[in-house]
């Protein structure tokens, strides 16, 4: 029987939802998601094609009209491909434009996800990474922050707002990246976490003491 749903777990994490197994939001009329991370919004292609429809259409009638104004007579009218091609592009750039943004945004929530994995314990590749990840757990679990939606959500919002604060800013590297500090609180003390940003791209991070 098909139950219409993934076979293992959404590998953003609680980012795509707290169905873990979910497709596309549950949503699978409007969205796609080829790769399993990234669900892409399948009425932009639509808006997009409209916009352009629109901008042709606009474009056609403006032919039209200053050819009624300058040749009354001239029974004849000509269409300039060219002018367009130009009303078509201009009338697609607006939902396209507006498609990237949903997209890079989207793409930072999967890399965000991945990172969560990390911080929680399912780092994958050498056993020098397994075992830095499942540290990271364990100090997690010892302030009382265990692997669960609460705990994703908790962390999700904690990095967003050190992304925002300029105090936690520690020092830039060489190769430009950001370090920053905070302090993660749990229900049973506190760790200093340290994150390298790339921008606003979360490259990796270290927790620092354990809770009390």
């Amino acid at each position: 029987m098909q139950v219409g749903r993934w076979t293992s777990k959404d590998p953003s994490g609680v980012l795509g939802g707290l169905n873990l197994y979910g497709y596309s939001y549950n949503n699978p009329v409007n969205y796609i998601d080829l790769s399993g991370s990234i669900p892409i919004l399948v009425i932009f292609a639509a808006k997009i094609l409209g916009g352009a429809a629109v901008g042709a259409t606009i474009d056609l009638g403006v032919q039209w009209i200053l050819h009624k104004l300058t040749s009354p007579k001239c029974k004849k009218f000509r269409v300039s491909y060219g002018s367009l091609t130009l009303g078509a592009t201009l009338g697609a750039l607006g939902p396209a434009v507006n498609a990237i943004h949903v997209w890079k945004a989207t793409r930072r929530a999967s890399e965000l996800g991945r990172k969560l994995n990390y911080f929680l314990g399912q780092a994958t590749g050498s056993a020098h990474n397994i075992d830095r990840s499942l540290g990271m757990l364990r100090q997690l679990q010892s302030i009382g922050l265990h692997d669960n939606p609460a705990t994703r959500n908790y962390l999700t919002q904690h990095l967003a707002k050190t992304l925002k604060n300029l105090s936690t800013i520690k020092r830039i590297q060489k190769n430009g990246r950001i370090v920053r500090e905070s302090l993660l609180m749990g229900p049973r003390g506190g760790v200093k976490f340290e994150t390298v940003w790339e921008g606003s791209k979360l490259i990796t991070g270290r927790l620092f003491g354990a809770g009390r």
